[in-house]
């Protein structure tokens, strides 16, 4: 299974977008990379918290991992589409939209590198708003909405 993180500003986008866009990105997904099943992670950041040229974030950074060595044109593809696709859904501009198709093994060092700077009770923590996040998205059968937050 690969791994999609995105990040977005809390509340930037309704429900009903969001199931769209988990959609969106599950779909292009499977056309232009890999059958295989992707698990998508929104992480919701609060309000006031995301900022550009000091100001609050519309911003949404989407990255998602492909295979090793996967060929630039299919990459180039699958973002392009997605990009389009997605300012469609929400009405976002292309500045405010961060996509990336990264390969498997920069994937896993970017996420092993934050997992290095978290203590103990750190990531404790962490996994606990995870899983709790994953349980409320089965119960409302909606895409998985982290806060990283709600660990304070």
């Amino acid at each position: 299974m690969k791994k999609s993180l995105i990040t977005i500003q809390q509340g930037q986008f309704s429900a009903y977008q969001l199931k769209q866009l988990n959609t969106l990105i599950k779909q292009n997904y499977r056309h232009y990379v890999s059958s295989e099943r992707l698990l998508i992670t929104w992480m919701q950041i609060p309000q006031d918290q995301m900022y550009c040229d000091y100001k609050p974030s519309q911003s949404s950074i989407i990255t998602i991992e492909a295979p090793d060595g996967f060929p630039q044109n299919k990459r180039v593809n699958m973002l392009k589409n997605t990009q389009d696709q997605w300012l469609s859904i929400t009405n976002q501009v292309a500045d405010n939209l961060m996509l990336t198709l990264i390969d498997s093994s920069l994937f896993s060092e970017i996420v092993a590198s934050n997992q290095e700077r978290l203590s103990l009770l750190g990531k404790l923590k962490m996994l606990k708003v995870i899983l709790s996040s994953v349980l409320a998205s089965m119960i409302r059968r909606s895409p998985i909405l982290v806060n990283p937050n709600r660990g304070e």
